[in-house]
């Protein structure tokens, strides 16, 4: 995430430099390249603004981290990392950077020469967009440290996350084709005050996906592996999907653990839902309940649709994220999900014996509306002016 946020501070910067030269050199004589050059001096200074409160935050270390050496988790599983490649990931970071200055930059002045050119520009400029968000995400997986290094200095019992590999699709892409925090790491960023985020990887995966630690089996023992890795979580979180190999963690996991330690997602898959629910009625007392899946979505939700938790007797309990009703002032404009997760697992927290904080206001949201206002209030200023 450092280098999502240093690319942010890179793209502010350079829009705030360019806006400001706009408007200094427009000033008097061309009130729409005005308008424009205070559009780009309000949006490039909100992106450094937030940008280096971010960074400010990522250097604090949580008092929960600590040193011990080696990574205890790793060593006991036999599980390896899959070592980072800083070089490529440079020089990918800097086309992607190059890529969204100019996708910006034709965004902004387009609308200088017609309606028309203004539409056209726009388009391209989303073109650019996504092809910057595309390159910028594959540098951020090429950055990423080694499993044995991002756990070396987290002592806590982990969050295991088990899925479907297929599930990797959705979950490991932004909530939009311009968005640089894939769904996955919202989950991530949502555990952190419970443990660290740990999944086995995808044996053919060249790289890791963005999220939970990536750690791989190095040869075909994965059931004893999970099984291990299960006996010393904290959580353990399933992502219902099609695949036999998860019903057995299932199962497994059902054996080793209290249920106030097991969460379902549930997909937006109605079939993948339906199958699970028929065959965890072997292994539960309980049987789960039925889901109206197919009901309209809201936006910004992400691709789950419901968390199953579990009391003491095993009996479930969903709590749907369609019907969750949180502020967007409570919302990050970067992780909007994360709020919504952590309202969601309350409960499970809760049953725990972990401390969990309710969303509180988020000041990057609140910046953000402020930009917005301002950047709305910019093209009427020339106007103001004149008269």
């Amino acid at each position: 995430m450092k280098a999502a946020r240093v690319v942010g501070l890179i793209g502010g910067i350079l829009l705030l430099l360019g806006g400001t030269l706009a408007s200094l050199l427009s000033y008097g004589s061309d009130y729409g390249t005005f308008a424009v050059g205070i559009s780009e001096v309000v949006v490039g200074g909100l992106m450094v603004v937030l940008a280096i409160r971010a960074l400010g935050r990522s250097g604090k270390e949580p008092p929960h981290r600590v040193s011990t050496g080696q990574s205890a988790i790793l060593e006991d599983t036999g599980l390896v990392g899959i070592q980072p490649s800083r070089r490529k990931a440079a020089g990918l970071m800097a086309a992607g950077v190059a890529l969204m200055g100019l996708g910006l930059t034709v965004a902004f002045n387009g609308a200088k020469y017609g309606i028309i050119t203004g539409i056209f520009s726009y388009l391209i400029a989303l073109g650019l967009l996504a092809a910057a968000t595309k390159v910028i995400l594959r540098a951020r997986r090429l950055a990423l440290p080694a499993a044995e290094v991002l756990l070396r200095h987290d002592s806590r019992p982990p969050v295991i996350y088990l899925r479907s590999f297929s599930a990797d699709r959705s979950t490991a892409r932004g909530m939009t084709f311009t968005t640089w925090v894939t769904e996955e790491e919202q989950i991530a960023r949502a555990m952190q005050d419970v443990g660290p985020f740990l999944a086995i990887g995808e044996p053919d995966e060249l790289l890791p996906q963005l999220g939970a630690v990536r750690a791989y089996v190095r040869g075909r023992d994965w059931q004893q592996i999970v099984g291990r890795l299960a006996a010393r979580s904290r959580l353990v979180i399933f992502r219902i999907g099609h695949s036999p190999s998860l019903t057995w963690e299932f199962k497994t996991v059902l054996r080793q653990l209290r249920p106030e330690k097991v969460v379902l997602f549930v997909p937006r898959d109605g079939q993948a839902y339906e199958q699970f629910r028929h065959e965890a009625r072997t292994v539960l007392p309980s049987e789960l309940p039925a889901l109206d899946i197919s009901r309209m979505r809201k936006p910004f939700r992400g691709s789950t649709v419901a968390v199953i938790v579990f009391a003491a007797d095993w009996a479930p309990t969903v709590i749907d994220l369609r019907t969750i009703s949180i502020s967007p002032l409570r919302r990050s404009p970067m992780f909007p999900l994360v709020a919504l997760y952590r309202a969601a697992l309350a409960p499970a927290m809760t049953r725990l014996g972990i401390r969990w904080k309710p969303p509180a206001y988020d000041r990057d949201m609140a910046f953000t509306v402020v930009g917005l206002l301002v950047m709305l209030a910019a093209p009427f200023v020339p106007f103001v002016l004149a008269s």
